[in-house]
């Protein structure tokens, strides 16, 4: 689990990661919480920092849904899920 993901969402700031096999994809709901590139892609990563950061067109769109998707990872919905799977077994 890419934790600094979930800080970072926690601390409202724009996450940009690379859409590695397990994590990002999961925690930055396919790209709607955060901006996710391919592994290796430096030129679309250079593209979204240079957005961000002059153009800023993105910003707003994506902190409002990190708002609502960063919940998922409260304490208290964490404990629901394992207490959900300790049920089930």
């Amino acid at each position: 689990l890419p934790t600094v993901l979930i800080e970072a969402l926690i601390c409202g700031k724009i996450v940009i990661s690379s859409n590695c096999p397990t994590g990002p994809k999961e925690i930055l709901k396919n790209g709607e919480c955060g901006i996710l590139y391919n592994v290796g892609d430096y030129e679309k990563l250079g593209l979204v920092i240079f957005k961000i950061l002059k153009v800023n067109i993105l910003k707003e769109d994506i902190e409002r849904k990190m708002k609502l998707h960063i919940k998922n990872f409260k304490t208290e919905m964490i404990m629901k899920d394992y207490a959900e799977i300790i049920e089930r077994k």
